[in-house]
This record gives structure tokens, C-alpha cells and sequence, in this order.
């Protein structure tokens, strides 16, 4: 079992982080500084919505074509390296579960996208196997069309929340439940199964802002955990400096 990394799939996750960090930048910026800017509104809500779109399809993307490389070494192998990858996922999910607790009692994240992609990656193991892309498919849309129902049904506890069905109390500062984004990642998978042997491993002949993009990918839970520290610190400095 090889661990090369494919430098498109890389480059991408680096334009879907850069998205999440400008995004957030924004939030700070609208949450510390009071600035009009309408995070959560049409059109900078758009910023948001299109990258995380883009981070869990290749989520999918990433899973389907490591599959397809790894899986002559067994089901066995398979699933200790899915679920070695999980385990560290849901680790720092909890990290962070934990953090906002303290820091945002009332809105703390539960089912963020870290949690959302330690799940899934434990739930599209068998999926992969799947050789027919047809099933996957319906899959996915039988996912999208739960979502136009489950905002109408409402919880008297907190079990689904994983699901997205919540209770009238439930807020969160992050929140991807597994319907509908788990159709996304199920889209990814079908895209990976397509594009598995197209893809390029050589990284050396990428230079200038796409190897920037594929070394920030290749760290993308790093930045993910350090990025928001850092604005706050930054933008907390300023407004007691200023």
C-alpha cells in the first residue's frame, strides 16, 4: 500500500481551504470588528456554501481513488487504513467540540465538518465496493430529497442531530449533517471512480501558485485547526492595541 498523493486532488483541497479561510476572515471580521459585511446572507454566503462543496466532494473524490489503489491488499487493510483516518478525524472533532463548549457554550459545535468527515469516512467504506455508479448515484439524490423534508420535522431531543434533524434549541457555530452532505460526498465517489486513473502522482513539474495550493491540501486539517486561533488572536491583538 502506497501513501502517494495525487497533486491535482491536492491543488483543489488547497482552493476549497483558501475559500474557508477568506470565508472566516469575513466572520471575524463582521464578529469582532462589527462590520456590516452579511456573512450568512446572499452573496458572501455563497463563498461558503461552494467551498464546502468543493472540500467534502473531493472528500469522496480522495476516498474513491485511494480505494481503487489499495484495495488489492484486502478488506482488512482497507478498513484499518479508513478507519485509522477516522479515528484521527473524530479526535480532533472532539477537540473542537470541547474548545467551543468552553468558549461558545451555546453554540457548540457538534456535528462540524470534522465530525461530518470522521463519520463519513468510516460510512463509505462498504459503499466503495459498489462497482456500479447508477446505485451511487441514487443513493445521492435519495439523500437530496430527504433534505427538502427534514427541516419540517422537528426533535424533542438531541440523537439526530447527526442527521440533521434538530431540535427548535439546537445552535451551533459549524454544522454538516450527514443528509444532504453526505450526497455530496457520494457524488465525489462516483466523479473518483472516474478520474482514478487519469490523475497524475508526479508533483515535480507543478510550480508557482498551483504547488502553493497542493503543499496548503496536503495540510488541510493542520490549517483547518490553527487557522481560526490565528485570526482571533490576530484581530483580538488589534482591537486591544488600537
Amino acid at each position: 500500500m502506497n501513501n502517494e498523493r495525487y497533486w491535482q486532488i491536492d491543488a483543489l483541497r488547497g482552493v476549497a481551504i483558501a475559500g474557508m479561510v477568506i470565508y472566516h476572515f469575513l466572520v471575524d471580521l463582521e464578529m469582532i470588528f462589527q462590520v456590516p459585511i452579511g456573512v450568512y446572507k446572499f452573496p458572501v454566503v455563497i463563498l461558503a456554501r461552494i467551498t464546502a462543496i468543493l472540500f467534502i466532494a473531493l472528500a469522496g473524490i480522495s476516498a474513491s481513488v485511494k480505494f481503487e489503489r489499495i484495495r488489492s491488499v484486502g478488506s482488512r487493510a482497507v478498513w484499518l487504513s479508513y478507519g485509522k483516518r477516522a479515528l484521527e478525524i473524530l479526535f480532533w472533532a472532539g477537540i473542537v467540540s470541547a474548545v467551543t463548549y468552553i468558549m461558545f457554550p451555546g453554540e457548540t459545535v457538534v456535528m462540524g465538518i470534522l465530525h461530518f468527515l470522521g463519520l463519513s469516512t468510516l460510512l463509505i467504506v462498504p459503499l466503495l465496493y459498489i462497482k456500479n455508479n447508477l446505485w451511487i448515484g441514487i443513493m445521492a439524490l435519495v439523500t437530496f430529497v430527504l433534505a427538502i423534508f427534514i427541516p419540517n420535522i422537528v426533535a424533542t431531543h438531541y440523537w439526530l442531530i447527526p442527521l440533521g434533524i434538530v431540535p427548535k434549541t439546537f445552535g451551533s457555530l459549524d454544522y454538516f449533517p450527514l443528509i444532504p452532505w453526505f450526497g455530496v460526498m457520494l457524488l465525489g465517489v462516483i466523479i473518483g471512480k472516474s478520474l482514478s486513473k487519469k490523475l497524475e502522482l508526479n508533483v515535480g513539474a507543478v510550480s508557482g501558485m498551483c504547488k502553493l495550493l497542493t503543499m496548503i491540501g496536503q495540510k488541510s486539517l493542520l490549517v483547518y485547526l490553527v487557522h481560526q486561533p490565528i485570526l482571533w488572536g490576530v484581530m483580538t491583538l488589534i482591537t486591544i492595541l488600537r
